[in-house]
This record gives structure tokens, C-alpha cells and sequence, in this order.
């Protein structure tokens, strides 16, 4: 008896755990929102809409009904979501803290569930958020349609149509449209130090991807690249029956690249040779400045912002043996009512976000967007001078990181300002001496001067801004620019910027460039200005 009551209990604790550990049947394709402790109430809502979204997109645009039930947590800390992943997710604890560092979110396929990492930064804006929330929900979807062997299809593919999917949902969703998506993908790869190939993914499995993300070789955007222009070549209405198709064959054939064959209709490695002439002469090609210009602005202006970027692109030519990457957009906005429905559009800002920034702002710039406001830009050489700064910041950031360029903002700000004027200077209005006269002016009836020590970090430019004034701030940032290159050129700026990139520190890069501190320069040029005043 007893030997039947313990076969009985081994019996009972298999059972048990075969339908712990079994994934769940098939349901009705419900999305369960579920929240970790402090997750806020928007970050729910906001995943909520997406679902939503996402279900509507699945039957209207490619005819698919989510069979399964889908769970998605999200983590609103670093901490909840490393104990989500190894608890929901599965994941051993070492590798949930190796994708905690990498992801914004996980999908397990044999569970159906999601986990959101709400502290990741593709997660701070909703655009970004709805884009990832999507991405994960379609990878439920790749495993529904390959029955469970989405293990089996190609991992480039897997990746590359979640993001091509979530970038579709967020223009559905009204925000930045796939084609912008797309243009800030190659100017991503067109502005990185190094990126892989598309050869080297053909192939690739997970823990090979892990490791090009941990070194920073952009394989997302690569297999974005590789999805984009393999649906460009499909008929319009087959791209996304063709996406669906290949997951159903790779149940079907078990061997992604026969399914890829069978539902793109060409083999994968003719692919491949077909995509990297596409992917070369693409990248080969100069970085185009669009102008999009809203119904109130005069054809004049528009063309002497397409005058101030051609200006600037050619003192980057001349001077500096080096162009601008990356492809822009610049919006160009008749008033300030205007100005700031279009950064909230643009940038996906609250109307409050969007209205504070706007009145503290001629122009807001965002990877390949930057709205203009026109209406504080009266005169041709203003509307020049401030399309030189918006393009000298974008080279800027397409040599040396963010990061790095705002330890030193004056030399960031003021190095963009003083080219810009030179930029003016080409196009035959004003000279830079002018300029410099303009701003020493202005230096000498502000009532009191800042040292530069004092302007170091872009919280040191803020709160400089509010207690001594704009004017004052940018100005004698300009002029103490405008010393160095005096002495060392504008070539020495370019040299800055490629030794910042280099040791991923500016002042590091500036005793390199100038070989001496910046704050002793700071020192040196306090008592050269004061001469200069008097």
C-alpha cells in the first residue's frame, strides 16, 4: 500500500509539473498587461494602446488572429526586470544580468511572455516604447506561425521583421513615419565607428548576436537594412503575406533557408549579393539635406536654408577634408504655435514638453529631424547663421559622442557659432570680425562676465543661461573659440573632435590638440578678454 501511495505521489508530482513546465494551449489571443510594483500608470496605458494597436494591424493587415493567450510584465526597475527574466522568462541567472544590460525587452516563445524593461532607453519615449512593446509582441507571432520552431528560421530575419513591424506600428500609431525609421538606420551606420556585414549575419545564432551587440557592431540595424530592402522587392501588396508565409514554411520545411527561398522567391545567398550592392551604393552616396517647407514659409527663405547647408557642407570640404554623413530633415515652421505642434509631432512630446522647449529655442534637432522656427529669423544672414550651427552639430555628433562633446560645452557651442559665422562670411554678408566686434560688444554691457570654468558640462550651460543670460553665455564662448583658432586654425576644432573620439574624453583631447589644460586656458583667456573690454 505504501509503495502504491509513494507511485501514486511520483505519479501526482509528474503530472504536476508536466503542466507547470508545458506551454499553455492554444487560446483566444488575449494580451494580459501585467505590472511590476511602482510600474506608473502611463508606461500601463501606453502598452495597453500598443496591444491594441497590434491586434488591429495583425487582422487588417496581414490577416493573422493571434491564437495564444500573451503575457507581457513590465519591470520598472533594473532590479524587477533581472528577477522577471530569470522568474518568467526562464533565463539562467547570468544571462539574465548579461541581457538586462542589452535589452529594452524578451519574449519567451514556450511560455507566451513578455518582459518590459522600463529603465531601457528605448523605452523612454512612446514612439520607441510602442516600437519595442510591438517587436516582442511579433516574435509571439513568428512562434505562433512556425508552430514553436522559429529556432530554426533565419535570426537576421526573426529580428529584422520584429523591427520592421514595430516601426510600422508606431506610424500607425502617429508617430515617425518607417521611411524616417529607415534614413535614421543608414545614418546610424553611416556615422558609426564600425559595423557588421550582412554576410557575417546570414547566419548567426543568438549568442553570436549577443556578442555583436556587446561590442557595438549594430546588428539590429543591419538585418533592419536587409528586411527593408528585401520588402521593397516585393510586390506591395505580398510583403507582409510573404513575411507570414516564410515563418508557416520554416514549421513546414524545418530549414530557414529553404523557406526564405520559397517565400521571397530567390535563393539566400542571391540575396545577400543582391542586398550588398544596394547596401554599398547606398551607404557610397552623399548624405541628402531635404527641406520640407510648411505652406507659410516664402520659397526665399527655404532656399537660403538649402544656401546655409550647402555653405557649411563646403567649409567642412574645404576646410576640414570631410563632409556630413548622415542624411538630414529639416522642417522649416512659420510661428511659434506651429513650431511647437511640430516638435511635439516630430520629437513625440507632451504639448507642455513641446511648448517649453519651443519658447527657449530657435530649433530642435533629434538623429535626422530638426524643426526650425522661421518666425525668429528675420534676415537672411540669421537664417544662414543658424542653419551653419544646426549642420556643424550634427558633424559634430557624427565624430565624438554626445557624452563626451558636453564636458566641454563651450567649446561645443562655441566652435558651432563661430563657424557659423564664418559660414555668413562665405556667403558675402557679414565677415567673422564683425561678428567678433558684435559679440565683445555685448560682452562689455552684460553685468557680469563668466569664467568658462563655470560653462563645463551641459548643466554648467544651463543654469549659466538662466543667471547670466543667453547672450552673454554663447558669446563669450564664441570669442574665446574664435582665440583658438586664431592661433591654431579652424583645423584645430576638426582635430578636437577626431581626439575626442579617440579618447572618448575632451579634455583629454583638448591638452592634446592645444597642450595646455582648459582650465588654464580658461585662466589665460579670462585676462585677454579683460584687455579686450576696456
Amino acid at each position: 500500500m505504501k509503495k502504491f501511495f509513494a507511485l501514486l505521489v511520483c505519479i501526482s508530482a509528474f503530472a504536476l509539473a508536466f503542466f507547470l513546465l508545458s506551454p499553455p494551449a492554444k487560446t483566444n489571443g488575449t494580451i494580459h498587461v501585467i505590472a511590476e510594483a511602482t510600474t506608473n500608470q502611463k508606461m500601463i496605458d501606453d502598452t495597453k494602446k500598443t496591444t491594441t494597436f497590434f491586434k488591429q494591424f495583425l487582422a487588417e493587415d496581414m490577416h493573422i488572429e493571434l491564437t495564444r493567450d500573451v503575457k507581457i510584465v513590465i519591470c520598472p526597475t533594473k532590479e524587477s526586470y533581472n528577477t522577471v527574466l530569470q522568474r518568467d522568462i526562464h533565463l539562467s541567472k547570468d544571462n539574465a544580468l548579461r541581457q538586462a544590460k542589452l535589452s529594452a525587452g524578451i519574449s519567451n516563445d514556450k511560455f507566451h511572455t513578455i518582459a518590459l524593461n522600463g529603465t531601457a532607453e528605448k523605452m523612454k519615449t512612446p514612439q520607441n516604447s510602442t516600437s519595442a512593446i510591438a517587436h516582442e509582441l511579433f516574435h509571439q507571432v513568428q512562434a505562433q506561425l512556425s508552430n514553436n520552431k522559429d529556432d530554426k528560421a533565419l535570426y537576421w530575419l526573426k529580428e529584422g521583421t520584429a523591427d520592421f513591424i514595430g516601426a510600422t506600428i508606431a506610424e500607425k500609431n502617429g508617430y515617425q513615419s518607417r521611411e524616417q525609421w529607415k534614413l535614421d538606420t543608414i545614418n546610424t551606420l553611416r556615422t558609426a565607428a564600425s559595423y557588421t556585414s550582412a554576410s557575417d549575419i546570414l547566419h548567426i545564432d543568438l549568442e553570436e548576436w549577443t556578442n555583436l551587440m556587446e561590442q557595438n557592431q549594430f546588428p539590429y540595424q543591419m538585418s533592419d537594412l536587409m528586411v527593408c530592402y528585401l520588402v521593397s522587392e516585393q510586390p506591395n501588396d505580398k510583403a507582409y503575406a510573404s513575411i507570414a508565409e516564410y515563418f508557416r514554411l520554416v514549421d513546414r520545411l524545418g530549414d530557414g533557408d529553404k523557406a526564405f527561398e520559397q517565400a521571397f522567391g530567390l535563393p539566400i545567398n542571391q540575396f545577400l549579393l543582391n542586398f550588398q550592392h544596394w547596401f554599398l551604393t547606398t551607404m557610397s552616396q552623399p548624405a541628402q539635406i531635404e527641406i520640407v517647407r510648411q505652406p507659410e514659409i516664402a520659397p526665399d527663405a527655404a532656399a537660403d536654408v538649402e544656401h546655409g547647408a550647402a555653405l557649411t557642407r563646403q567649409f567642412f570640404q574645404n576646410k576640414w577634408n570631410s563632409d556630413l554623413k548622415a542624411s538630414q530633415r529639416i522642417v522649416l515652421t512659420g510661428n511659434k504655435d506651429t513650431y511647437t505642434s511640430t516638435i511635439a509631432k516630430e520629437f513625440n512630446f507632451s504639448t507642455e514638453d513641446a511648448a517649453q522647449k519651443s519658447q527657449s529655442s530657435v530649433w530642435w534637432g533629434n538623429n535626422s529631424t530638426t524643426v526650425v522656427d522661421m518666425s525668429s529669423l528675420s534676415t537672411k544672414h540669421q537664417i544662414i547663421f543658424a542653419t551653419a550651427t544646426i549642420m556643424v552639430k550634427r558633424f559634430q555628433l557624427q565624430v565624438a559622442s554626445q557624452k563626451s562633446l558636453s564636458t566641454l560645452s563651450w567649446l561645443t557651442n562655441g566652435s558651432a557659432d563661430v563657424i557659423a559665422a564664418h559660414t555668413v562670411e562665405m556667403a558675402g554678408i557679414y565677415t567673422l570680425e564683425n561678428y567678433k566686434t558684435s559679440w565683445r560688444n555685448s560682452l562689455r554691457n552684460s553685468a557680469v562676465i563668466p569664467n568658462l570654468a563655470e560653462l563645463q558640462t551641459e548643466k554648467d550651460w544651463t543654469n549659466a543661461n538662466t543667471k547670466y543670460g543667453f547672450n552673454t553665455v554663447s558669446h563669450l564662448s564664441a570669442l574665446a573659440v574664435a582665440s583658438l583658432i586664431e592661433k591654431y586654425g579652424f583645423e584645430s576644432i576638426h582635430a578636437w573632435l577626431e581626439a575626442t573620439k579617440e579618447y572618448g574624453d575632451a579634455e583629454k583631447a583638448f591638452q592634446s590638440v592645444y597642450g595646455i589644460s582648459s582650465a588654464q586656458f580658461a585662466v589665460d583667456y579670462k585676462k585677454s578678454l579683460t584687455r579686450q573690454l576696456k
